[in-house]
């Protein structure tokens, strides 16, 4: 496999001494770990400031996890069966919860159901431009 940003040595911890850094001078907090699964897609949400980015980055290098950004990740997991692990952004308490799976054999309703449950009461950044209710 090739190496990235998240695999190479000494750039990754590097970046990865930065981003806990900043998380630690900001007060945020990575909460959990990722699962033990050979793949999966990590989705962050919600997505309510441009600062998500930059948020989940930090997380991604406080993990030590190894990514590739894409857009569709839905559509993408569904057709590859693949989990998908969410990293839930709570700007209230000023976390970043992680590892919670969510999969998608299930129907739908259930799974759009399922969703905002796991959502529920997260304001992420900028809480007056949170959708999810």
């Amino acid at each position: 496999m090739k190496n990235t940003i998240f695999t190479t040595p000494i750039i990754s911890s590097f970046f990865r001494l930065i981003a806990n850094s900043i998380l630690r001078m900001t007060g945020w907090n990575i909460e959990g770990q990722l699962p033990d699964i050979p793949k999966f897609i990590l989705v962050g949400a919600p997505h309510t400031s441009n600062w998500d980015f930059l948020l989940f980055l930090g997380a991604i290098f406080h993990l030590k996890a190894n990514v590739k950004f894409i857009t569709r990740f839905y559509h993408i997991a569904k057709n590859a069966e693949i989990q998908m692990v969410m990293a839930i952004v709570d700007g209230k308490k000023k976390a970043l919860r992680v590892g919670q799976v969510f999969n998608l054999t299930d129907e739908y309703g259930r799974r759009y159901k399922k969703q905002c449950r796991i959502f529920s009461g997260m304001a992420g950044i900028n809480p007056r431009k949170n959708i999810l209710h």
